[in-house]
């Protein structure tokens, strides 16, 4: 899911669900907020920080799990994206050489959802 498309429409299970940001290693949240409300229920999910911030490479990218959603029950759900402004992702998470480094920009970053 790009960052620029919110209100995304995805079937999830009941459970906890993973949020991977996609694009670099070095990830600020700030403000950013993801709300999943279920389309029969009208219930709101509010991601919650992960507290093991595992870093991977996911599709071919470099990918860490930052965010944790639990879903009440199984169904369509839409993906609500709140603050996309303040998400900062470098690539490296390297204090030094992210220093040198410029943020990605908005269109360069991914989420996944498991």
């Amino acid at each position: 899911m790009n960052l620029e498309l919110s209100d995304d429409i995805v079937e999830l299970q009941s459970g906890m669900v993973t949020i991977w940001i996609l694009g670099g290693y070095r990830v600020k949240l700030n403000n950013f907020e993801v709300h999943i409300i279920n389309m029969r229920t009208r219930h709101i999910a509010v991601a919650t920080v992960a507290m093991l911030k595992i870093q991977w490479i996911k599709n071919g990218r470099k990918a860490k799990r930052m965010l944790k959603p639990k879903i009440q029950e199984d169904g369509m759900h839409q993906i609500q994206l709140h603050n996309v402004d303040s998400v900062e992702v470098r690539r490296s998470n390297l204090f030094f050489t992210s220093l040198f480094q410029k943020p990605l920009r908005k269109d360069q970053i991914r989420l996944v959802i498991e």
